[in-house]
């Protein structure tokens, strides 16, 4: 019988990646204005702030797109649950929403690993010390997207865009 519980459950970890994802984020912007030094090479180009160092800017422009990016995708997610509801009318709707959920939770992870290592490429060395305790956002991240391999979620969703399988129906997607 087609069924929505681990697709539902999948959602709630896909949140808490989004959410690694959104605070690594925000603390590395309070590190850039306020504790980051810009580099050697920054001060050399004219930056004067770590915030101001042209490499900086395009890391978080681009970090910061794809974060929400990954909230944009548990937002559609969300929906397609929503819509289909707790019990859905037919195994093609479980798919839709195990496959949205899929997908939402598999670049979550990915990106909650990025951001969490990004943080350090643009804030520096400094931002590694004990007592900034940066270095939870990767491990968080990391600890918590390996719960279940992103790997076979891609290759759920690759077998329904290019075959039309749908995925298992055993709430573990």
């Amino acid at each position: 019988m087609p069924q929505q519980l681990g697709a539902r459950a999948q959602l709630v970890h896909a949140a808490i990646e989004v959410g690694i994802a959104e605070g690594a984020l925000r603390d590395a912007a309070a590190y850039l204005r306020d504790k980051a030094r810009p580099s050697t090479e920054a001060v050399r180009a004219g930056a004067a702030t770590a915030a101001g160092d042209p490499h900086v800017l395009h890391r978080y422009g681009r970090t910061a797109t794809r974060v929400r990016a990954a909230a944009a995708l548990l937002r559609e997610a969300a929906a397609e649950l929503e819509e289909i509801g707790l019990v859905p009318a037919d195994a093609a709707a479980a798919a839709r929403g195990s496959l949205a959920v899929a997908a939402a939770k598999a670049f979550a992870s990915e990106v909650a690993v990025e951001t969490a290592s990004e943080l350090f490429a643009m804030c520096g060395t400094s931002a590694t010390a004990a007592k900034y305790d940066l270095d939870r956002h990767w491990r968080n991240a990391r600890t918590h997207s390996v719960h279940d391999p992103v790997d076979w979620k891609y290759h759920h969703l690759a077998a329904w865009e290019l075959a039309g399988v749908q995925p298992p129906n055993h709430g573990q997607l």
